[in-house]
């Protein structure tokens, strides 16, 4: 059964992921180092100013490590 494009529908998807990702910061003790370790890379990958080929690899590298974290909490 295919339901139309809503944009509210897209919207309130957002929010429950954004719930999401609040509810696993709040009981998760090692999300709040993955997050943490996320901003300094990208901190310091903005300070560095690196090449757009090094920033996809730091991006693969941010998505792999973050789903490693969540396939684990499974």
């Amino acid at each position: 059964m295919n339901r139309p494009f809503l944009f509210t529908g897209r919207i309130r998807s957002f929010k429950f992921a954004c719930q999401g990702i609040w509810i696993m910061l709040k009981t998760q003790h090692n999300a709040w180092i993955h997050a943490c370790a996320t901003v300094l890379v990208i901190i310091a990958g903005f300070s560095f100013r690196i090449s757009s080929q090094d920033w996809r690899w730091i991006v693969l590298a941010i998505i792999i490590e973050k789903e490693k974290y969540c396939y684990a909490l499974w």
